[in-house]
């Protein structure tokens, strides 16, 4: 009865539980505000640059300017860091935006100028 009941029987819910560990992961996620800020009658655009560590759950929010820019995931993870008091194993965002859309390409050009290095070559 329990092999049928096992084969045959209602469909079962899996949950795969998720443990964090203890300073291994921090997440980071630029939120668009809800409501627009404005200043002396112009509005402010920003984001937000979010953190948070996966064990404790602790957050951090920084405000950025001038969209996901690999700039503004630097300062807000940097001032983040500075805050926690340190960095964890692992650093892991929702999308890769920040690094792929960055218009000003600064680290893409200067490395695609260069001439690749033979196979097992290190640069110096």
């Amino acid at each position: 009865m329990k092999q049928w009941r096992a084969l045959h029987g209602p469909e079962r819910d899996i949950i795969f539980r998720q443990q964090a560990v203890l300073a291994q992961q921090g997440f980071s996620d630029f939120t668009h505000p809800d409501n627009p800020i404005t200043i002396q009658f112009k509005t402010f655009t920003h984001l937000l640059h979010q953190f948070r560590l996966a064990y404790s759950g602790w957050r951090s929010a920084a405000v950025a300017q001038g969209g996901e820019s690999y700039a503004a995931l630097a300062a807000g993870l940097q001032r983040t860091l500075q805050q926690a008091g340190g960095s964890p194993v692992e650093h892991r965002m929702d999308s890769l935006s920040a690094a792929f859309n960055n218009r000003q390409n600064v680290w893409t050009e200067a490395y695609s100028e260069r001439p690749a290095l033979p196979h097992g070559a290190h640069a110096e």
